[in-house]
């Protein structure tokens, strides 16, 4: 077994890997004879075969608006599972504080309770008029740049693994395999091709170049996601707002109504041209402000404040 990564440990990656998943054929096929299947991979990881990801599949969810998705065989699921695994602590170090989705504790509904023990905070026990202000990002996986992301993992890989050379050669080599690849170029359709027409050429892969947007249906594109959002956020801190709440491509931001001047007349015109810098664009028609009062739906849920109750 190689001294770097052995055998068990992928067995503990495809066990991961297969929790919770939905089975699908691909699945069970790699289950039917899974010891020769994980021996497979494993080679492939110890560079003793090449790497080469298997045709991803793609199809158009309709609900809650038409959105392409494309999602790797149940084998090269494996290897992003790996990664995230064994990247996590890393990043986790280096995220936002009030970013959720995703992690280990911060879901949907903790993230709710954080925006609520803002509005507390900066309404001043709900003395003073406050808004809520969502922020959205424009097709935000799409708009990931992949050499970008690539090079922040090289340097946290560079950081966190210097003591352990042969590790950081392989998780940086695994990164370029993963970040780099091109999975429109090689995708079978689960849905009719007629249901790409329901989708705006800037959301669908295949008219986007290569080393933009990372695919929602791969588990490495959350982190990666979580990651790059910690770059914009800096620029909430940087300007003193700091009540504000992450999740996926959403922010939404608690303020009082004497300050909203200066945030839109100075705050978001720096955000924009500072989102400039790592590819992103605001989405102009999901960005608004709405009085407390009046509720706001964030997260998957409807949150009205009055006289201190949700």
């Amino acid at each position: 077994e190689s001294a770097l990564i052995p055998l068990s440990k992928w067995y503990s990656w495809y066990r991961l890997a297969r929790k919770g998943k939905r089975r699908s054929t691909a699945q069970l096929l790699f289950e039917i004879e899974y010891p020769s299947q994980l021996r497979k991979i494993w080679t492939m990881m110890c560079g003793t075969a090449p790497y080469i990801p298997l045709d991803s599949r793609g199809f158009v969810l309709k609900y809650p608006s038409p959105r392409e998705v494309i999602h790797p065989e149940f084998i090269d699921r494996i290897p992003q599972t790996m990664w995230c695994e064994t990247m996590r602590p890393a990043i986790e170090k280096r995220m936002d504080d009030n970013s959720f989705s995703c992690r280990v504790g911060r879901g949907a509904l903790a993230a709710v309770d954080k925006l609520i023990s803002y509005y507390f905070e900066e309404s001043e026990g709900g003395k003073e008029p406050c808004v809520f202000v969502s922020i959205d990002q424009k097709s935000f996986f799409l708009h990931i740049y992949k050499p970008m992301v690539v090079k922040m993992y090289e340097d946290v890989i560079n950081e966190e693994f210097a003591s352990n050379p042969e590790m950081r050669d392989f998780l940086i080599w695994l990164c370029h395999k993963l970040y780099l690849s091109v999975p429109s170029e090689h995708m079978i359709r689960e849905s009719p091709l007629s249901d790409w027409n329901l989708l705006p050429p800037h959301k669908i892969s295949a008219n986007l170049p290569w080393h933009t947007g990372v695919d929602i249906g791969n588990l490495i594109a959350q982190m990666a996601g979580n990651f790059v959002s910690a770059l914009y956020l800096a620029i909430f801190r940087a300007y003193g707002y700091t009540t504000f709440v992450h999740y996926t491509d959403d922010v939404k931001l608690v303020l009082k109504r004497s300050r909203l001047q200066q945030f839109l007349e100075i705050f978001m015109p720096e955000l924009r041209e500072g989102e400039k810098v790592f590819h992103l664009e605001l989405n102009e028609k999901k960005t608004t402000v709405q009085p407390v009062e009046h509720g706001v739906t964030a997260f998957g849920y409807f949150i009205k404040l009055s006289t201190g109750h949700r």
